[in-house]
């Protein structure tokens, strides 16, 4: 409608520069390799700009990086330091941003007629 708001799309440092403040924000700047954010922030400006995606790529990743994490404790790995079992890689932001790219859910949205995606 008339009084509909909208955003220009984020540039990739933008997208960085507020992952990385988010981060520091709760104090999980140690959790994430910065490559992983710069990776995640290039995706995001590459794909839409949406910072709403950024953060729930990140989400995403945290949990992958968990479960990843909890696999190799129950397999009983040593050979990984434990404090480098939980941070965020690259690996994990590629995994994220696949399997939310791939859900069935967007891919409806994004097929839908423009009504029809409201």
């Amino acid at each position: 409608g008339s009084r509909r708001l909208t955003f220009a799309p984020y540039k990739p440092a933008q997208i960085e520069s507020i992952l990385t403040q988010r981060l520091s924000a709760g104090d999980l700047s140690a959790a994430f390799q910065p490559q992983a954010v710069t990776m995640a922030a290039r995706k995001i400006a590459a794909y839409s700009g949406d910072i709403r995606r950024a953060l729930l790529i990140c989400s995403r990743a945290t949990e992958l990086c968990a479960e990843r994490a909890d696999a190799a404790r129950r397999a009983g790995d040593e050979a990984t330091p434990k404090e480098k079992e939980y941070v965020v890689t690259i690996a994990d932001v590629n995994a994220a941003d696949r399997g939310l790219r791939e859900s069935a859910y967007l891919g409806a949205i994004e097929h839908a007629a423009p009504l029809e995606q409201l």
